[in-house]
């Protein structure tokens, strides 16, 4: 049997360094669309949501509306 070289400790380092900045990249996007969504987004007054405002904007704000 052939001995293979492996590269596991360099991969890994890599690819939880690759791991740890897209998972920064989403989480300042989600921050910006729920700041965005709070700052610039109002609906006209004369539409408004039969059954009141309970739970406003993040009443079903889950990871697919972001």
């Amino acid at each position: 049997m052939a001995k293979q070289h492996t590269n596991d400790g360099y991969q890994r380092a890599i690819f939880g360094a690759l791991r740890t900045l897209m998972h920064f990249i989403v989480a300042v996007q989600f921050t910006y669309g729920i700041y965005y969504d709070f700052t610039y987004v109002h609906f006209p007054p004369g539409m408004h949501r039969p059954g009141g405002e309970f739970g406003g904007k993040l009443k079903f704000l889950t990871v697919w509306d972001a």
